[in-house]
């Protein structure tokens, strides 16, 4: 009955922070063993246009159980609701659009924008080293200008956004 399932571990209590199941393989080989670990069956996941997200929901959920679902005319690509198992979360349900965590809706819709042909912006992330070296560098630029300027010369820094660009 088992056989071909993942299954996922987590433990709150090492790092409450992160208290994200992951894959047991992640684990030492002793991990079902020791204590405060929680195990579950890992989601099934589902693939359109390349893009992976955690299967739908199929069956109701308990009345005042908070789920989300993908809008795709939302900038977070997800709403939110709180079931009560009315007409339009059960056509939710049937079509298999209702998720139990925002990630899962965010990608879910991500996914349809995708099988469409449509497209969405791209988030940058910027590490914490480029953010500090950036702020670094205004400083210098700002200390330099006022340098300059207290000689007579001009020092002129192009910047767009208010953060300086790379000379090249």
């Amino acid at each position: 009955m088992m056989a071909g399932k993942n299954i996922e571990c987590r433990n709150p209590s090492l790092v409450p922070a992160i208290n994200e199941f992951a894959p047991v393989t992640e684990f030492s080989g002793n991990v079902y063993a020791l204590p405060g670990f929680e195990f579950r069956l890992a989601a099934n996941m589902t693939r359109i246009e390349g893009h992976l997200y955690t299967e739908a929901e199929t069956t109701e959920l308990a009345e005042g159980t908070e789920f989300f679902f993908p809008s795709l005319s939302r900038a977070d690509f997800y709403a939110n609701s709180i079931w009560r198992g009315d007409d339009s979360q059960k056509s939710l349900l049937q079509r298999k659009m209702v998720h139990l965590n925002e990630q899962s809706a965010i990608n879910h819709a991500k996914a349809l924008i995708l099988a469409s042909g449509g497209s969405f912006p791209q988030r940058v992330s910027i590490s914490t080293n480029n953010v500090l070296g950036t702020v670094q560098k205004l400083f210098e630029d700002d200390a330099a200008k006022t340098a300059a300027g207290a000689i007579g010369e001009t020092a002129e820094s192009e910047t767009v956004n208010g953060l300086p660009q790379s000379e090249t």
